[in-house]
């Protein structure tokens, strides 16, 4: 009997040093900040109605540098003296402003220059967050996993279907690193940052007014991000 409530006893103790850990549990957060998109296209070509030729395609792709946003929720757990490990999901709901793409085809030395816009969208990260605590209000993390967007090309007003839309899901991974300090009771600030990068695709775009003209090739994104806020450990 005697056994039986040391154990109890040992249980109880145990289970309220776990409780008391300062970053251990569930925790949700919100943030704001600065992002910057990179686009980028390898061998792209483009071939037209009733010519088999594959006429290659150069683009210049600008920057989407833009104000940015994202909520997110996971759990940190307790593996030992000051360290924590944390799995987490990121969610920004907000597409970027669009960007432009100048595209220049070359046929046989006949120059030819359309535009389109592109955009990210539907941006989320799934990510092991391994952690060290600074005493018991102070935390530095890395974050490590798996993101995913979704970009958008729209053909300007010089292309054959002007206005037409095509949609690619990208996926790829994060690395990221950040700080947290409690400012009271369970409530913290936050300030990190993120780098993205996506596998690159292959990409291929029929339009047709009169005639069709076939575009395709590898189109890929990378981002890197820097965000402050707030958040609620429970």
């Amino acid at each position: 009997m005697n056994k039986i409530l040391l154990i109890i006893l040992t249980f109880l103790f145990s289970s309220q040093l776990f409780a008391q850990s300062a970053f251990e549990g569930f925790f949700t957060q919100a943030g704001i900040g600065y992002q910057s998109l990179s686009g980028s296209s390898n061998g792209l070509t483009e071939t037209f109605t009733g010519d088999p030729t594959a006429y290659p395609v150069t683009a210049s792709i600008s920057k989407i540098n833009t104000f940015t946003q994202a909520v997110s929720a996971g759990y940190a757990h307790k593996i030992g003296t000051n360290f924590y490990l944390g799995l987490g999901l990121d969610y920004n709901p907000i597409a970027t402003p669009s960007a432009n793409e100048t595209q220049t085809l070359n046929m046989n030395g006949a120059i030819g220059v359309s535009h389109a816009t592109y955009k990210a969208s539907n941006l989320y990260n799934i990510y092991l967050t391994p952690a060290y605590a600074f005493g018991d209000s102070s935390l530095g993390y890395l974050k490590l996993g798996y993101s995913s967007t979704q970009l958008k090309l729209t053909a300007g007003s010089d292309t054959i279907a002007p206005g037409q839309v095509t949609s690619y899901n990208l996926n790829g991974y994060i690395l990221g690193a950040g700080y947290k300090q409690y400012l009271t009771g369970n409530i913290y600030g936050f300030i990190e940052g993120n780098f993205n990068k996506y596998q690159s695709v292959s990409a291929s775009t029929t339009s047709c007014n009169g005639y069709c003209g076939t575009m395709g090739g590898n189109i890929g994104l990378s981002s890197y991000s820097f965000l402050t806020g707030i958040g609620y450990k429970f």
